[in-house]
C-alpha cells in the first residue's frame, strides 16, 4: 500500500498491529524514531506496553533475546529494522522471525527497511516478515512516496477516512507521479543493483583501508 513516507508506514504498521489482546509490542533500542517515538507515545497513551531489546557491540540484535521478550498470547508486533540508519548494522530479521514465530506463532513482525531496499537485495519471502517499509528516496525516487507491504491477512485498518483509495486502506488522493517514480527506481534497482552495491562495497572497503593506515584503526 502506498503512502506518503517512512514515518507513516511505520506508524501504521505499529498500530495496525494491536489488537484487543494483544498490546504488548518488542522493538531494538537502536530503532529509528519513527519506531521509537510511536511505540512511546502509544506506551503513554495507555494503548501499549513496549519492551525495547539491545545490541551488541557491533549493533546487532540477538534473535535469542527477541524471543525471550515475547509475552505468549500478549504480544502484538516485534519490529527490528533491517539496516541501521547511523552505523549501518544489517540485522538478522529472518532469524528472528524464526525464534519469535516458534514461540508465538500470533506475534506479527515488522521490519523498517528503509536504509535496505536499493543498498542490498530485500526478498520479503525469505525475510518471511508480515509488514515491511520502504521509502522512495533512499533508492532514486522523489521524497513523498513510500510504501507498507503487508502480508495477506494480516491487519491493516484505515488509518484515514475519506475515498476509497489504496484498496480502502488510505484515503485521499494518491500521488501517482512519485508512486510511478518509486517503480521506476525499483526497476533501476532490480536491473543494476548488483553493479550498485559492488561499487558501493569498493567505496567502503577504500574507505575503511584508509582510515585503518592513517588512524591505526581496526575492525
Amino acid at each position: 500500500t502506498f503512502c506518503s513516507c517512512g514515518s507513516e508506514a511505520d506508524n501504521w504498521a505499529i498500530a495496525a498491529s494491536l489488537r484487543d489482546d494483544r498490546t504488548h509490542v518488542v522493538v531494538s533500542s537502536i530503532e529509528h524514531p519513527a519506531i521509537l517515538a510511536c511505540v512511546d507515545a502509544l506506551e503513554e497513551q495507555g494503548r501499549c506496553e513496549v519492551t525495547k531489546v539491545g545490541v551488541d557491540k557491533c549493533g546487532i540484535v540477538d534473535p535469542a533475546a527477541v524471543a525471550a521478550a515475547i509475552r505468549p498470547g500478549k504480544t502484538a508486533l516485534v519490529s527490528i529494522m533491517l539496516a541501521n540508519n547511523e552505523v549501518g548494522a544489517v540485522q538478522p530479521v529472518s532469524r528472528i522471525v524464526e525464534s519469535v514465530k516458534a514461540v508465538d506463532a500470533g506475534v506479527l513482525v515488522h521490519t523498517d527497511a528503509a536504509q535496505a531496499v536499493g543498498k542490498i537485495d530485500v526478498d520479503v519471502s525469505e525475510l518471511n516478515v508480515d509488514y515491511l517499509t520502504l521509502v522512495g528516496h533512499k533508492f532514486g525516487a522523489p521524497k513523498g512516496v513510500a510504501a507498507l507491504f503487508h502480508r495477506e491477512g494480516v491487519p491493516l485498518p484505515s488509518m484515514l477516512y475519506g475515498g476509497g483509495q489504496e484498496n480502502g486502506r488510505r484515503a485521499g488522493t494518491e500521488a501517482v507521479p512519485n508512486i510511478v517514480a518509486l517503480g521506476a527506481a525499483a526497476d533501476i534497482w532490480l536491473a543494476e543493483g548488483a553493479a550498485i552495491a559492488a561499487h558501493s562495497a569498493k567505496q567502503r572497503d577504500s574507505l575503511r583501508a584508509a582510515l585503518e593506515e592513517r588512524l591505526g584503526a581496526s575492525r
